[in-house]
Order: C-alpha cells, then structure tokens, then sequence
C-alpha cells in the first residue's frame, strides 16, 4: 500500500505571518476568549484570509484544540500580559519546537538554516520559508538570542501619489493633454483670497505633477483646475 502524496495536508509547523500574530497577541491584552474561531479574530480585525494561518498556528502551539476551543485559559492571561508574555513563549517554544532546538544553534542560524530544517521534514519550500521566519520573530520574543533577527513589519504610511485611472476613462472625463494647463499662477498676498501657505502648496503640488509625468487623477486634475481658475479670478489685474 502506498502512501497517499501530503501536499494536500496542512504543514507540521506554524506558518502564519509575524505581523497577524503580533495582532493576535494584542488582542488578548484586551479580550480572552474560550474559544477562538474564524469570526472571533475577523472581529478583532485580522483579515479573514490570516485567520486560517492564525488558528493553525494556534493549534499547533497548543493554545487551542481543533474546534478552537482554549485549553488553558491562564496561558491567555499571561500572553495578554506584557510582563509575562515572554516567560509564556518561552514554554511554547520549548514545547512546540523541541525537535528544531535540539538540532540548532539558534545564537548562530539564520532564517535559511531553519528553512532548510522545515524542509527536510517535508514542508513545501513556498511555505517552510513564512515558517522558518515565524519561528525566528518567536523564539527571539521568548528571549531566545538568534542569528538573524526578525522585526515585524510596521504599518506604513501610505506615501502620497497620484491615483492612476483606465486609460479609456481618462480619455473619456478629462481633458486632452493640450487642454491642461500646469503653469503656476502668479499671485500673493490677502488680496488674491488665499493664505501664502495655499498659495505655496499649490505651487508645490503643480511642480510634483510636472515631475511625475503621470497623468493624475480625474477628480484631483478637475479640482486644481477649479483652483487655478479661482486663484487667477482673484488674482489682482
């Protein structure tokens, strides 16, 4: 009898992303549950795509059992609580990865010598490496020193850019490229009925727009062409 192929079944170890379980984590500070489910953590904001990574993790680290029930709820208390939350790893890790610290120098591996630990024991390498840098981020949060730390990724701030559009709709709503003017209008002072900094951010904006060579967004180009208008009316001949 042969072996059915375990490409289909789910990995031996956690997977889920450094940043949706930091999010988990931060969740207990505020809620402790008896059972964690699916809806439980869309709840709580984590995207119902993680979720399934998540409750995995959960699973795997014996938080839970499989129908999401919390086998011991002190243990939540304790993650919840940043004073205890390391010594609270620490007892995972041990437990979790006892294998893969007894084959490891964890002070001098790197995320590729973990990653090809998870793949000798069988995990696809598409999914060994999120493993690989889970378990990096988690050992260093229970204390462990490692060879190649990982940080979290912090959420970013959204640089400001200009919204591109379908080619067809710019074609269709806005005005041709001859038709738009980017020329900043000369004008200053309180007569003209705009503060120097309105004056001077939309200077600015204008020379951003020459730069880019993008053609910017349909309502963004209608609004500063109200704008240039009003501030030229207003403009003393």
């Amino acid at each position: 009898m042969t072996n059915e192929p375990s490409g289909n079944l789910i990995p031996n170890y956690a997977y889920v992303s450094v940043a949706m379980f930091s999010k988990f984590l931060e969740i207990l500070t505020k809620s402790r549950p008896d059972r964690i489910d699916n809806k439980f953590l869309v709840t709580y904001g984590i995207p119902d795509g993680s979720a399934f990574t998540v409750i995995s993790a959960l699973k795997f680290l014996d938080i839970i059992d499989d129908n999401g029930k919390v086998k011991n709820p002190q243990l939540l208390i304790r993650l919840g609580n940043q004073r205890e939350r390391m010594a609270a790893l620490r007892e995972l890790v041990d437990l979790a990865y006892a294998p893969l610290l007894s084959q490891n120098q964890l002070e001098t591996a790197t995320i590729n010598d973990i990653d090809l630990f998870f793949q000798y024991q069988e995990m696809s390498p598409n999914v060994s490496i999120k493993a690989a840098r889970f378990f990096m981020w988690l050992a260093q949060e229970a204390g462990y020193k490692v060879g190649e730390p990982v940080q979290p990724v912090i959420g970013r701030t959204r640089p400001t850019t200009i919204t591109r559009v379908p080619v067809r709709q710019i074609q269709s709503e806005a005005p041709s490229e001859s038709e738009v003017q980017f020329n900043t209008p000369e004008v200053g002072g309180e007569e003209s009925g705009f503060t120097d900094y309105e004056i001077e951010l939309l200077q600015i904006t204008l020379a951003n727009l020459k730069e880019s060579k993008q053609v910017p967004d349909t309502d963004l180009l209608r609004e500063l062409q109200k704008l240039i208008a009003s501030v030229k009316k207003k403009s003393p001949t």
